[in-house]
């Protein structure tokens, strides 16, 4: 989908606008048809428009707000290896439930994700969203 989006919205610098029966359907479709554009398009031209370099001044797929990684298992455990003294999940899980809520709040806000925290911890998803809503 994001290279349908990148196509459509840089027609002119991919030169796809060389084929004008293609673009007449781009046009008249506002881009709302994802299979007609793909039919039209053969998996060569697409491989070759994917791999070609863009102009210098073509700034194209910049998706805002994605610079902040997750963090990975690993980061996670040493975390809650810092803030407890826990090593594994049945330790976490006999913790203190103020200290847990917290944790799992301050491991939010470090970008770990709900199921990640679920897979690590052996706490249901159910129970760190409530957590979540909770602590906002």
């Amino acid at each position: 989908m994001t290279l349908l989006y990148f196509i459509l919205d840089n027609l002119y610098a991919i030169r796809l606008c060389n084929n004008p029966p293609l673009c007449q359907d781009l046009g008249n479709m506002g881009g709302g048809d994802v299979n007609t554009v793909l039919n039209r398009i053969t998996f060569k031209e697409l491989d070759e428009w994917v791999n070609e370099p863009l102009a210098d001044d073509v700034f194209c797929l910049d998706i805002e707000g994605s610079s902040r990684r997750r963090p990975s298992d690993d980061q996670i455990w040493l975390k809650i290896k810092d803030k407890t003294g826990v090593t594994n999940s049945t330790s976490f899980q006999q913790l203190d439930d103020n200290k847990r809520e917290k944790i799992f709040l301050e491991l939010k806000d470090c970008g770990a994700s709900l199921r990640q925290l679920e897979r690590l911890t052996g706490i249901g998803k159910g129970v760190i969203h409530r957590i979540w809503c909770a602590g906002h």
